[in-house]
């Protein structure tokens, strides 16, 4: 077929070359598929007038058996699955925000002396009536199987979860989809749950109190007793009267850098993906046995949190490892971060602050120079990089709209509850003008029909 190792369209020098730039394609989330790999190794032919065979000029692309045999040849590439993953996500995992993040944890460690058991980490999740099916055993060659859900469109519970760094966990706390919330929907909950309800079923500032007290009644926190809570820095955590209640009632709280908890937060790096499986492995076998009946918010739960299958247990809460990558959007931006190598978090000594210090020191932003003799020697003559360069974005434009910039804070600190509640007050002078204005508005508009009735009947004012 023209691709014995004699008769090869290219040596093993460029498709070291080309191996090396598929690799940085994916690594800066702009990676090739199938097909446009194919599509560039054409293009590089024809860019240095390599010999290739018939096929590939009247397919304008490479053959699939040379695309076979590229792999083969190349075991360090694989073809992946891609998780969509935003903008804002890829570039807010740099190395200025993990580092003010392990800066901010290292303060509160050498405050606080924290132990593992009082370092905790909250986190919610949803779970949807409509579960993702497993897959399961079928004729072979059959294009598309089907597995039975309960309806197109499913209803979400958002849970909170909290665990702390030996794996301990405190009963799951539930926001149900309701105006009203009935005690009757955690009936067959796990022992000690609560829960609460809104109309759009996701964590609210309200809710989040109700959620405070759950966790201090459980973990029994104190000025005598403080305890650290990891947490993401969503609008309705950092509502000043949660940062009230935790700083009179022992919570030091530390916030991940915005858009990095798929990176640092340990609840999704270790727990949720186990849990989802559970809760659809337990809603599959449970359609199986009702199979006329349409599954709700009840089903789910108790499907999802049965005792028999625990979804949270402590082998899972301490296989926590956190393999982080170079995120960029950008060229320069992706020069300048360096990818970190995976480090395991499985705690085994009770103190973790000797492992926290040394982590946060050596391997959260270490950061190696990506460029050598042997770099420079790969990039000279054959270059993919000619052929397709890399992606470069402009500037992102700020649309803040004056609001100032998240970052990983502690909030129960003095400086910076004292921000956030300058921040709660001017945005309640700010409504409260609104609302004058708009009572303002509305006489002077009940004032001005009334005159003008007046006016079409000028009878009324005759006694």
């Amino acid at each position: 077929m023209g691709y014995a190792p004699h008769n090869k369209v290219f040596n093993n020098e460029q498709e070291q070359k080309l191996s090396k730039y598929l690799k940085r394609c994916a690594e800066i989330y702009f990676g090739l598929f199938k097909k446009e790999v194919r599509k560039l190794a054409f293009e590089l032919t024809v860019k240095y007038d390599l010999k290739r065979p018939a096929t590939w000029i009247e397919n304008k692309m490479a053959g699939e058996e040379w695309f076979r045999s590229f792999m083969k040849r190349n075991p360090e590439l694989s073809v992946r699955a891609s998780q969509a993953t935003s903008l804002s996500r890829a570039t807010s995992f740099n190395k200025t925000n993990v580092t003010a993040f392990y800066d901010n944890l290292q303060t509160v460690m050498d405050r606080h002396k924290f132990e593992s058991q009082d370092i905790y980490n909250v986190d919610e999740t949803g779970v949807t009536t409509v579960q993702k099916p497993d897959r399961f055993v079928a004729r072979r060659g059959t294009r598309q199987v089907g597995a039975l859900t309960s309806a197109e469109r499913g209803t979400l519970v958002t849970l909170a979860f909290v665990a702390n760094a030996l794996g301990n966990v405190i009963p799951p706390f539930f926001v149900f989809p309701r105006v009203r919330y009935q005690d009757h929907f955690i009936r067959d909950a796990p022992i000690g749950s609560v829960g609460a309800g809104n109309p759009s079923g996701w964590m609210q500032d309200d809710i989040f109190i109700v959620f405070l007290k759950h966790f201090k009644k459980h973990v029994n926190t104190s000025p005598a007793h403080r305890v650290l809570l990891v947490f993401d820095n969503h609008s309705s955590h950092i509502h000043i009267n949660s940062l009230d209640f935790c700083k009179e009632n022992g919570t030091v709280l530390l916030s991940f850098p915005p858009h990095c908890s798929h990176k640092l937060q340990p609840l999704d790096r270790s727990v949720y993906g186990p849990f989802k499986k559970a809760i659809n492995t337990t809603c599959d076998a449970w359609m199986r046995t009702n199979p006329n009946v349409e599954k709700t918010n009840h089903q789910s739960r108790n499907s999802a949190l049965d005792d028999k299958t625990p979804p949270l247990s402590p082998s899972l809460l301490n296989k926590v490892t956190n393999s982080v990558e170079p995120i960029s959007a950008t060229s320069e931006q992706a020069r300048n971060i360096q990818e970190m190598s995976p480090v395991s978090t499985t705690i085994s000594e009770p103190d973790i602050t000797h492992y926290l210090r040394t982590y946060s020191r050596s391997n959260s932003v270490d950061v190696q120079p990506s460029s050598s003799k042997s770099s420079s020697v790969i990039l000279s003559g054959f270059s993919p990089e000619e052929v397709r360069p890399y992606p470069k974005a402009p500037p992102r434009k700020t649309t803040n709209r004056g609001h100032k910039t998240k970052k990983s804070t502690i909030y129960t600190d003095t400086p910076e509850k004292d921000a956030v509640r300058k921040e709660y007050e001017k945005k309640q002078r700010r409504l409260k003008a609104k609302q004058v204005k708009r009572n303002i508005l509305g006489n002077f508009s009940e004032k001005k029909q009334g005159e003008s009735k007046e006016k079409e009947n000028p009878t009324s004012r005759i006694r």
